[in-house]
Parts: C-alpha cells; structure tokens; sequence
C-alpha cells in the first residue's frame, strides 16, 4: 500500500487494523478500531424483545456517527475492509460478508464520501480502497 497518513478500517475484529495501521505509521481515521455492532444490527430481527431491539438501533446510530465523524471530518486516505464472514466464528462459515458500504451507506453524506474511493488491492481477507475523484459507491463484495 503507498504511504498514507490516514486509514479507516471496516471490520468486526480488531485485525485488519493492528498492526497494519502501526507497521504503516498511519493514524487511525476515527475513534474505532472495528465496528462491533454491524453483525447484530443486521440481525436484529432475530430478536424479540423490543427492549432489545431499540438497543441494538440506538448502539447503531453511535457507531453510524463514528463512522460519519471518521469519513466527513477525516477524510481517511485509504479505507481497508475486512471480508471475513458477519462475526467470523465457524457457525457463521455460510453467511455473506458484511456489506459496510451499503449498511452505513444508508446515510446520503456517507454514501457521497464513500464514491470518492476505488478499490486498488484485493488481499483476500481485506479489501483496500483509496480516496481518488471516483467512480461511483464502492462494494465490498
């Protein structure tokens, strides 16, 4: 990857980020190092307990304005982007990966930030994409 000085970084476990981001002298483009609640956001409907329903929502919308803060104030240069399944764990071996573009995409700034990048590598497990003048929204799959 060519020298950056920010990087974002769309998972559900702390790898890609440490100790790329270190081993690259980048600086963290926002407050997180992965994005825990995607998986459950994305299940929510498996729960049935509104209680919990609203939690899950109201966590979202924090990791929702992290991730906003991250790519509108931020501006990272590169986002990496994790393709192992939802949680990672074996009994999640047959589900789909987690589509970061499309579930914080939702938001119209976000999704305007998010055109601004092309993918430039695919490392298997982890996608990269560089802040260029763009040509459309990035997918992750």
């Amino acid at each position: 990857m060519p020298a950056c000085k920010t990087v974002l970084v769309f998972s559900t476990n702390p790898y890609p980020a440490f100790p790329t981001l270190n081993n690259l002298g980048a600086d963290w483009a926002g407050p997180d190092m992965a994005q825990f609640l995607p998986p459950a956001w994305l299940r929510k409907d498996e729960v049935t307990d509104a209680r919990q329903h609203e939690a899950i929502d109201a966590a979202m919308m924090v990791q929702r304005e992290h991730v906003r803060r991250a790519m509108l104030d931020g501006e990272p240069d590169f986002i990496l982007v994790s393709r192992r399944s939802r949680s990672g764990s074996p009994q999640d071996a047959g589900m789909r990966y987690i589509d970061y573009f499309a579930v914080f995409g939702s938001d119209p700034a976000l999704a305007t930030a998010f055109a601004r990048y092309t993918k430039v590598a695919d490392q298997g497990s982890v996608q990269v994409y560089a802040r260029d003048a763009g040509n459309g929204p990035p997918t992750s799959h």
